[in-house]
């Protein structure tokens, strides 16, 4: 059985910060999501050869780019 320090629930952009912030003060850290990807609404989809942003405009500039960028 794995065992983990810190369960984050939920793949979007609030789970996937609070999981990267719990990483980086060495907790083991599991991160757990009921879709078949992460990011939540942040995330485009093509249709008819157009892509459709579904959100995440926060991830072009800011305090949340600068948390995924390493």
């Amino acid at each position: 059985m794995l065992k983990y320090e810190v369960a984050v629930v939920g793949g979007g952009v609030a789970g996937l910060t609070a999981a990267i912030y719990a990483a980086k003060a060495g907790k083991q850290t599991i991160v757990i999501e009921k879709q078949d990807r992460l990011g939540g609404r942040a995330i485009s989809n093509k249709k008819k050869g157009a892509y459709f942003n579904l959100g995440g405009h926060a991830l072009y500039h800011g305090d949340a780019l600068a948390t995924f960028v390493w």
